[in-house]
């Protein structure tokens, strides 16, 4: 498991996804893959329809972005988590959590 992390998926809802960027080098793949800068929150989003949502955050897993996780709720982590378990995705995926700030820790999950 990689310690440098480019970026990491933030929030999944229902209908839109948020992503955090650590390193430009990820831009063009979230550019391509629709999402979109929002300079208010500096965050990139992208609104999905719930039978995409699978296919979206396989092909961000692939891409070695790392997925929030967290002690309780529905962090992007346990979302993931959870459609692995429902066989809407397979594999695993890179888990980011803070043990305060400016570190985190990341796991395979």
């Amino acid at each position: 498991m990689k310690n440098n992390i480019i970026a990491y998926v933030s929030e999944v809802t229902e209908e839109l996804i948020k992503i955090e960027v650590l390193d430009s080098c990820i831009i063009k793949f979230l550019k391509n893959e629709g999402f979109s800068y929002n300079s208010e929150f500096k965050e990139w989003h992208k609104k999905i329809l719930n039978d995409e949502k699978s296919t979206i955050l396989e092909r961000l897993r692939d891409k070695e972005i790392c997925f929030a996780d967290g002690p309780a709720g529905w962090p992007p982590g346990a979302i993931f988590s959870y459609l692995r378990e429902q066989g809407k995705v397979s594999g695993t995926y890179c888990a980011i959590s803070w043990v305060n700030h400016g570190e985190f820790i990341i796991h395979e999950k």
